[in-house]
């Protein structure tokens, strides 16, 4: 996503502005929290089902979630981190059964 963004947007010359940059590099770096956060509600919402659709449909699904985790990452970041905390400390708790 960051260099689809980067290529556009210096397709005609101009420079990126640096308050931009921060925000692409930082939103890179919390796409995957981001993405596990959107994997673990769809997986609570719609269980271990499968569906079987075409691959045209399936790939622009795939693509416009991406594009979602991508470009909400710096605001669904601290609910993924947080989500994670609880996961942690949750299986943290539970002994391994010798």
């Amino acid at each position: 996503m960051a260099g689809l963004w980067f290529f556009a947007h210096t397709r005609g010359g101009a420079s990126i502005p640096t308050g931009w940059q921060i925000i692409i590099v930082v939103n890179t770096l919390l796409y995957p929290y981001t993405r596990f956060l959107f994997e673990s509600a769809v997986r609570f919402h719609m269980g271990d089902k499968r569906f079987y659709v075409p691959a045209g449909i399936m790939l622009f699904v795939k693509v416009a979630a991406m594009m979602i985790c991508w470009f909400l990452a710096l605001s669904w970041a601290s609910v993924a981190l947080w989500f994670l905390y609880i996961l942690h400390s949750k299986n943290e708790g539970e002994q391994p059964q010798d």
